[in-house]
């Protein structure tokens, strides 16, 4: 086969890229094709022989460089993001088979005018809620704004691909559920954001149990306040024998945490945080010293996206790429094979009980992290071709 992929709206997605080049260049006669931005490309490794890259270049825009694509035949064109450019990709027309990746299934389908005024209120609900980020509140109605014409971009692409060729691809099978509700089943691929990358485990000679905690620190997304809170309730165990590493910058909105962070390092516990931006190098290896994966969660993102059915968490991916066990919110919908990898907390209150458990029962933390490296291997690229290549060949009746 004869596959493209688009990439060039977010860095963050790099993962994505190369789960999909490497899945299909497990079948040395397939030839991959990637159409991305040098500063996407710094950050993508291919060692397969069938996958070549081609630039946009300083000079060429956006609508260009889409453009230029179209003259290229392909079995499948993988569109793997967007979150940038609408207009451009709502105006080039592809003759090739669409596989559209969608990381946020509420802003694709049933995003009506309605409904975004529902989150614009969810959104100011939340703001206020936290007093330091009060005098962003003009952020969310800027946001609001601006996204009507992305909108009305967003539907536009839909209708065209819809009357073509094409596949939605999801990360889950709880999005897929949800998407359902939308479009026909068979019309919807679940594949991994990323593949399990055996790291060499450095966890092993940890002296303190280390939480990480991957992605952007935001609090729009998680929930630090409380958990700080729990952390600090009780200093006493959890100084000397726990390490949190945030792996992830802190964006400036939410910069107000570092008092918070610095007051728990004044009473002695051990935290990593950065404000900038984590090279992929830095980002495996502390990775890779984790004993487990929190998902601090706030699970209604807005009033019409929820973690686990509208959009997938990072932390999910994360346990997949290194192998290591996860702590979720209780009620967070996983896949089947990865429940068995996985705890859940009931509140934070309850986090602060499994996390002293794990500490003072180190055994337990070691059987879950035995079972997540082995399990974990079913989704290496040559395990994943079949669910991306063969399954989907033909429609469904």
């Amino acid at each position: 086969m004869k596959i493209g992929i688009i990439e060039v709206c977010e860095p963050n997605h790099y993962t994505a890229v190369i789960a999909l080049a490497e899945t299909y260049a497990t079948h040395p006669e397939n030839d991959i094709t990637i159409f991305t931005t040098p500063a996407i490309q710094h950050l993508l490794t291919y060692p397969s022989r069938n996958i070549r890259v081609v630039l946009k270049k300083d000079n060429q825009s956006m609508g260009a460089f889409l453009a230029a694509s179209t003259h290229y035949t392909f079995d499948r064109l993988h569109i793997n993001t967007i979150s940038d450019y609408y207009h451009e990709f709502a105006s080039t027309s592809w003759t090739s088979p669409i596989y559209f990746t969608i990381h946020n299934i509420n802003l694709w389908y049933g995003n009506s005018l309605m409904t975004r005024i529902k989150s614009l209120l969810f959104d100011y609900k939340e703001l206020i809620n936290i007093e330091q980020r009060k005098k962003h509140l003009l952020n969310p109605f800027i946001l609001f704004i601006k996204d009507f014409k992305r909108q009305a971009y967003r539907n536009r692409f839909i209708k065209k691909i819809s009357v073509g060729e094409y596949k939605i691809i999801v990360y889950s099978e709880s999005q897929k559920v949800t998407l359902s509700n939308s479009i026909t089943a068979n019309k919807i691929i679940v594949f991994p954001f990323c593949l399990h990358t055996p790291l060499e485990d450095q966890s092993i000679n940890n002296k303190k149990l280390v939480v990480c905690i991957p992605g952007t620190v935001s609090t729009r997304r998680r929930n630090y306040v409380a958990l700080f809170q729990v952390l600090e309730e009780r200093i006493s165990v959890f100084k000397d024998q726990l390490l949190l590493d945030l792996l992830g910058y802190i964006p400036p909105s939410d910069y107000f945490l570092e008092e918070q962070i610095k007051h728990l390092q004044d009473l002695g516990l051990e935290i990593k945080y950065n404000f900038n931006f984590i090279s992929s190098t830095e980002f495996d290896d502390r990775l890779s010293q984790a004993d487990i994966i929190l998902g601090n969660l706030k699970s209604q993102i807005s009033a019409n996206s929820e973690y686990g059915k509208t959009k997938e968490t990072g932390v999910i991916f994360n346990i997949i790429k290194a192998g290591k066990p996860g702590l979720l919110p209780e009620g967070y919908p996983l896949d089947g094979d990865l429940k068995s990898i996985c705890q859940y907390f009931k509140n934070y209150e309850h986090l602060s009980d499994c996390l002293q458990h794990m500490i003072f029962h180190k055994e337990d933390i070691h059987i879950l992290k035995k079972t997540a490296a082995t399990l974990v291997q079913k989704y290496e690229p040559a395990n994943l071709y079949k669910k991306l290549a063969e399954e989907h060949t033909h429609e469904s009746p």
